[in-house]
């Protein structure tokens, strides 16, 4: 299955928590003016860290990484539906770029 990550279009830097693959995890998405990009940390839900500073890139899995059985069994995606590849820029992140969820069954592998 495939599952959307909803997004701020307002707000520069926030934390959310989401459920991926039936357990809830914490993100976070902060701009970077001075890179003029997104980045993202992950942690479970009670707080353990599993990804840090990772960059929103448009078509790649961004916790391919996570090497720690607490991570979730699926992957975080960001889709550029333009089909241009384009990373997000500050306003693109909800609208022109989305974040999904891909679960691990579907073949994406967190």
């Amino acid at each position: 299955m495939i599952y959307w990550i909803p997004t701020s279009t307002r707000l520069s830097d926030y934390t959310q928590t989401v459920r991926l693959g039936g357990a809830d995890y914490r993100i976070r998405l902060a701009w970077a003016e001075r890179e003029r990009r997104w980045f993202l940390d992950l942690w479970t839900g009670d707080g353990t860290p599993l990804v840090a500073g990772k960059k929103v890139v448009a078509g790649r899995c961004l916790n391919r990484l996570v090497t720690s059985a607490l991570g979730p069994p699926g992957g975080i995606w960001c889709f550029d539906t333009t089909d241009e590849g384009s990373d997000p820029d500050l306003r693109d992140l909800g609208t022109r770029c989305l974040l999904f969820y891909v679960d691990d069954e579907d073949g994406s592998g967190g």
